[in-house]
């Protein structure tokens, strides 16, 4: 005896409906497996790096725990200060940095020239005064680049001139040429009679 267990569920609607997606996936004839964009060696290698990288941070973690450990509470205080400035310094380091971008940026578009952020990053200096320097000095090489470019792209050889500087044909004369290449020729030369 079959039991339709389906039935005894309390959502049939439900169930009804993921029954038959299930069949209608079935029924597409998609016997094939997806392929795997990853082989199991390059996941081995990800897990791997990523374990790595966690066991490291657990060490920093727990060499930090053990130096805060055995230090007193002014130790400890003045080592938490130092590491929120050294955080605070990194941050406006980093701030100071996209402010030089931007301002790079500007300046190169001024002149022109649109570049992307990481060959910009190579641009900037220490300070506003030596990324302007770099940046004029950028500009003119840029420039004098492009401009010689441009000129050999354009110092090839001229085109050959069209040699139609002979008789000026008739439709009649061309029809009556007898060598069919010869009449094609003709003909494509003198489209205007067509």
């Amino acid at each position: 005896m079959k039991f339709d267990l389906q039935y005894f569920a309390e959502d049939t609607e439900t169930n009804d409906v993921e029954t038959n997606n299930v069949e209608t996936s079935n029924d597409e004839g998609n016997d094939d497996q997806p392929e795997f964009k990853y082989t199991d060696a390059d996941v081995d290698a990800i897990v791997k790096k990523k374990l790595a990288r966690a066991e490291k941070e657990k060490a920093n973690a727990v060499a930090e725990a053990e130096k805060l450990a055995k230090m007193n509470a002014d130790d400890k205080e003045k080592y938490e200060r130092q590491k929120l400035e050294d955080e605070l310094a990194e941050y406006r380091k980093r701030e100071a940095v996209q402010g030089l971008l931007k301002e790079a940026d500007n300046m190169l578009k001024s002149e022109g020239i649109e570049i992307d952020d990481e060959l910009l990053k190579t641009v900037i200096g220490d300070d506003a005064e030596t990324t302007q320097n770099n940046i004029k000095v950028f500009a003119e090489s840029f420039n004098t680049a492009v401009e010689q470019a441009v000129k050999k792209a354009l110092s090839g050889e001229a085109p050959a001139k069209f040699n139609n500087v002979g008789k000026a044909w008739t439709k009649e004369e061309i029809m009556n040429v007898t060598d069919a290449n010869e009449r094609q020729k003709l003909i494509q030369e003198n489209r205007h009679l067509f």
